[in-house]
């Protein structure tokens, strides 16, 4: 039969210890080259994840779910959002902000046609749904595209223009 006894002191330099929970009752530090968990991670307190692979890059994933992070989420880098025109590419905002249903907010990008591509800024479902340019200083349109029509141009204008204040239309 089995005895056991209780050692202050262990060295284990090899094998397995299957089925035991280590710091169960006396939580304390641990070096790994290897961690898998084949359920939940839970980490409480500051986390530093280095890299994954060996392009460098760290790849958080939940099995095609969202990955949450509450707090604020500081980036040094650029932050690369999948290219597409569909509601999971790009950024997507949470949807229904003020109730109801079907609102939607969203900034694509995307390949138009062949080479030339998109840049989309959106909001659906409401007439009311608006999209706000707010600047102390000038809100500006540079490109290098003439016009020729109401359909051509830096800027063109589908619907109503509302001016509150001056304009100055230049001519070349």
């Amino acid at each position: 039969s089995a005895s056991s006894s209780t050692l202050t002191t262990v060295d284990i330099d090899g094998g397995a210890i299957d089925g035991t929970a280590i710091g169960a009752s006396s939580t304390s530090t641990g070096a790994f080259t290897t961690l898998s968990a084949s359920s939940t991670l839970d980490v409480t307190g500051d986390t530093s994840v280095s890299s994954f692979d060996s392009t460098g890059t760290t790849q958080l994933a939940t099995g095609g779910s969202a990955t949450t992070v509450g707090g604020s989420l500081t980036v040094s880098g650029a932050i690369t959002p999948s290219t597409g025109n569909d509601s999971s590419s790009g950024i997507y905002f949470p949807t229904d902000p003020g109730g109801g249903s079907g609102d939607s907010a969203y900034i694509r990008y995307y390949a138009d046609s062949g080479e030339n591509t998109k840049l989309v800024i959106g909001t659906t479902n409401d007439a009311g749904d608006e999209i706000d340019l707010t600047a102390s200083g000038s809100v500006n349109v540079t490109s290098g595209r003439s016009t020729s029509s109401t359909s051509t141009g830096a800027l063109v204008v589908t619907g109503g223009v509302g001016v509150s204040d001056d304009i100055y239309i230049g001519d070349d």
